[in-house]
């Protein structure tokens, strides 16, 4: 009898092939706005701001 773990994996595998072969598009543009400028730029802002929380927790630290 086929444990639970090897029923789980053949079902995501049926569900996964399902979803390839109705040939709609998976990723969608309008449902990740965020990208419209493109992942690079993303990726810049995404450091940007890190960057900035970052310079404001040393600013706090080296205040106390």
């Amino acid at each position: 009898m086929p444990s639970s773990n090897a029923k789980n994996r053949d079902e995501s595998k049926r569900r996964l092939l399902t979803i390839l072969k109705t040939g709609e598009p998976i990723w969608k543009d309008e449902d990740h706005p965020e990208l419209k400028d493109g992942a690079a730029e993303w990726v810049r802002k995404m450091r940007s701001e890190s960057e900035a929380r970052f310079g404001l927790i040393q600013q706090h630290r080296d205040y106390d």
